[in-house]
């Protein structure tokens, strides 16, 4: 018979870090100062509504970008076709907003 050499170490599994909590926890405290800044917008400056209204609009952009690139993994390799279908519904609000502007 053969001798077999064979070690008696345990096998380790490799479990693949897919993914840290460290973005996520960036990504909600960013959400929280952006939703505090829009608040205090709101609250110190309710007469300068020229600032207001479109500053509001801005962090309410960044805040949904932020959340589709964290929270929808558009980052990650793979999520062309979403990208897209969001780009592409970007371009038609937006495209409908302005020719409602212009309409009347």
């Amino acid at each position: 018979m053969a001798q077999h050499n064979h070690t008696s170490q345990p096998v380790k599994k490799v479990h693949a870090n897919h993914h840290s909590m460290k973005p996520h926890i960036v990504s909600f405290i960013l959400s929280l100062m952006l939703t505090a800044l829009a608040f205090a917008a709101v609250i110190y400056l309710p007469e300068q509504k020229g600032f207001v209204y479109p500053y509001i609009v801005f962090l309410g952009i960044v805040q949904a970008l932020v959340q589709l690139y964290v929270w929808m993994h558009l980052k990650d390799k793979g999520h062309l076709f979403p990208v897209m279908g969001i780009f592409t519904g970007v371009i038609i609000v937006f495209t409908c907003i302005v020719m409602a502007l212009y309409w009347v």
